[in-house]
């Protein structure tokens, strides 16, 4: 399953700095390409932690809220 509005959420904010899928793997060091991959693409399977960290290397922070 693809998840659309995550992957342009990636998308545009690397385009916004110019940065393409493989310069954005550059920068995440501690993830390789298939996961960078994932997150680029908004692959469902892709894991939440790898989500963040990609967005913290673009500049993006999530905020979430834990429901009781």
């Amino acid at each position: 399953m693809i998840n659309n509005e995550l992957a342009k959420i990636v998308q545009d904010a690397a385009r916004e700095k110019g940065i393409r899928i493989m310069e954005l793997n550059k920068m995440c060091t501690d993830l390789p390409y298939p996961r960078v991959n994932k997150v680029w693409h908004g692959i469902g399977a892709v894991k939440f932690c790898d989500v963040e960290y990609v967005l913290d290397k673009l500049g993006i922070k999530i905020h979430y809220v834990q429901n009781a």
